[in-house]
């Protein structure tokens, strides 16, 4: 547990779930090797493992507390859901995510929004937990916030499904109980769910990606960015975009947008699987970025 990020009124904590780790050209299909190279001295050890030259990720959530409200910005891999596609999420148990997020002074039921940023299987999976059989919703007095874009594309996803399926069945475990429940809101990608605490488009990674912007008067602001940046290589090749992205080219797009933004703003970044230092600031170098 590392100290929080305040902001005025708002503090910001993240909550790790599981770590993991890609090859280069795994995450980053188009990567150009040599500017890898280049840039791997500034990323190891924190980013870039030094015996393999795999990129080191981490899969957490971003706690944030302002006033009586606690937002949980997405859920992570969750337990005991069926993901033969990735042996590493499989049926996961004995995990100690719940502790680590109790280690923050919340409990379950403490939470009063999960936002989720998109709704991909790494993001959604302690939306809802086993209880007797059945999932139930992990966080049983928080409404779901998921924009209203991003749930239409999902729900279309499952009435039509891929072999083999492309969500690794998580709408079914993590989505469609919450809908079952009434727990979901479908929300406007510029949605505001407090003063200073405002949704904004993220789109390309997936249809409906959204970031969360947090601005208090007389802070830098903070910018909760899901999976539009995946690697801190990327802002050294901000063209180049993950696997995982439906769209890579509007992907790139939203990508030096949102980089622009950071550096012109000296906003900080936080990015769902980012590595070491958790709250990161962006200067801009050319074309590039490069993290301050």
């Amino acid at each position: 547990m590392t100290a929080p990020l305040v902001l005025g009124p708002t503090s910001l904590s993240r909550v790790v779930d599981d770590t993991g780790s890609f090859p280069l050209e795994h995450l980053l299909p188009t990567a150009d090797r040599a500017v890898f190279e280049a840039e791997r001295p500034a990323l190891e050890p924190w980013a870039v493992d030094p015996a393999s030259g795999d990129l080191l990720t981490v899969f957490q959530s971003w706690l944030i507390r302002r006033g009586g409200l606690t937002i949980l910005v997405d859920a992570c891999l969750g337990e005991h859901k069926d993901r033969w596609i990735r042996p590493a999420w499989h049926r996961r148990s004995g995990t100690k995510f719940l502790s680590r997020l109790k280690a923050e002074g919340v409990t379950p039921e403490q939470v009063d929004c999960v936002l989720c940023t998109h709704l991909h299987a790494d993001h959604v999976g302690w939306n809802t937990r086993m209880e007797n059989g059945r999932w139930v919703p992990t966080f049983p007095n928080a409404r779901y916030l998921v924009c209203a874009r991003e749930l239409a594309h999902a729900r279309h996803l499952a009435a039509n499904p891929s072999d083999p399926p492309q969500d690794h069945g998580s709408f079914a475990d993590s989505v469609q109980p919450l809908l079952d429940a009434g727990r979901i809101d479908a929300v406007e990608e510029t949605h505001e769910i407090a003063d200073g605490l405002r949704l904004a488009p993220a789109f390309g990674h997936t249809p409906g990606q959204v970031m969360l912007r947090v601005e208090e008067p007389g802070e830098r602001p903070a910018l909760l960015t899901g999976d539009t940046i995946h690697h801190p290589v990327q802002l050294a090749m901000p063209g180049t975009s993950s696997r995982f992205c439906a769209d890579a080219a509007a992907s790139a797009v939203t990508r030096r947008r949102v980089l622009e933004e950071a550096a012109d703003s000296d906003a900080y970044l936080l990015a769902a699987h980012f590595p070491g230092p958790e709250y990161h600031r962006v200067k801009r170098d050319g074309a590039r970025f490069r993290l301050r």
